[in-house]
């Protein structure tokens, strides 16, 4: 993971230009190339692939579907007991 962190870092410091610079879209990608570094074992690239760019949207918008997944599950069936809180 500290590859993603020298990454980032060296896309901060290229060119001698002292610009403003969005870091929206960087923080974006390193927590992405961070994440699947942790969840898959795989480097995504998004730093510096641009094909791969579409990882972090996809991301986004599957946890979208994971919620409104959960939410339909726990409206038809309730409140697991796991998830439950027993008042005395």
């Amino acid at each position: 993971m500290i590859q993603e962190v020298h990454v980032f870092l060296r896309q901060l410091w290229k060119g001698p230009d002292v610009q403003p610079v969005n870091m929206s879209p960087l923080c974006e990608r390193l927590t992405t190339d961070i994440a699947g570094q942790l969840a898959f074992g795989q480097p995504l690239k998004t730093q510096i692939e641009d094909t791969n760019r579409i990882f972090p949207r996809a991301m986004h918008s599957m946890n979208g579907l994971v919620s409104i997944f959960s939410r339909s599950i726990t409206s038809v069936y309730g409140r697991s007991k796991s998830t439950s809180v027993k008042s005395r």
